[in-house]
């Protein structure tokens, strides 16, 4: 779910300052439940709390991946001595 998402760097129109988050568009295309709409029912504002559950889950997946695999070269290397 979290790679199907992209992080973006933007300037914000009102002050021209550099910001980073998430397209509405794009995340409710993935995530509907978490995105906000507007008067006229288009994509809005992201609730980004509601990304964390998300999150914790794509890292705990991913240190799963990496032990698997440490595991596998640790096999590996048994096998080559």
């Amino acid at each position: 779910t979290v790679c199907k998402l992209g992080g973006k760097v933007y300037r914000s129109k009102n002050t021209q300052k550099f910001n980073s988050g998430l397209i509405a568009e794009e995340v409710n295309k993935v995530l509907p439940h978490i995105v906000g709409k507007n008067s006229n029912k288009l994509p809005d504002n992201i609730e980004y709390n509601s990304l964390i559950p998300y999150l914790i889950e794509s890292i705990k997946e991913l240190k799963h991946q990496n032990e698997y695999l440490n595991y596998q070269i640790s096999n590996l290397k048994k096998t080559l001595k």
